[in-house]
């Protein structure tokens, strides 16, 4: 489970509307070397995609069942289930990416407090997450760079 932030001031509520906007004011906030605000602000975002995340995995997984096996459905009720599913791929897209990006900020901040063994979890799950890319500037890249720098494995693999 993850550690929890630090104790601060409250960090307003993650929502759809917002997300993009507090992960960019958490990345700002780490910029400017305010570990503890960042660290509140990216746990809340990352959480807020972890569930997300979750959520879209049931819920599609219950659509394609019922799409496919419910034989009480009505043809225009396995469509509406099919479009819904199609407009979740785009979510899930999108709150993969949050995800990704607020893991390896998380692993970053976590860096910059000493404390490698939480750096080094988040940092997996970025590496995890977002796709595979030998671009040095790429989020895969600079996870993976990350980790291997604060494990003592530079140019290592």
């Amino acid at each position: 489970m993850a550690r929890a932030a630090p104790a601060g001031p409250a960090v307003a509520a993650v929502n759809d509307a917002n997300v993009q906007e507090s992960l960019r004011s958490a990345q700002d906030q780490l910029n400017k070397g305010k570990i503890d605000e960042a660290l509140r602000m990216l746990q809340a975002v990352h959480s807020y995609a972890v569930d997300n995340l979750q959520l879209m995995a049931c819920v599609g997984e219950a659509y394609e069942k019922a799409r496919n096996n419910d034989q009480a459905l009505s043809q225009d009720q396995k469509e509406t289930l099919y479009l819904r599913q199609q407009r979740m791929g785009g979510l899930v897209a999108a709150y993969t990416k949050v995800r990704g990006e607020s893991a390896y900020n998380l692993g970053l901040a976590y860096v910059k407090k000493g404390d490698a063994p939480q750096a080094r979890k988040y940092l997996v799950e970025a590496c995890r997450t977002a796709p595979f890319s030998m671009d040095p500037a790429s989020l895969w890249m600079r996870s993976k760079d990350l980790f291997l720098k604060i494990s003592g494995l530079e140019g290592e693999f």
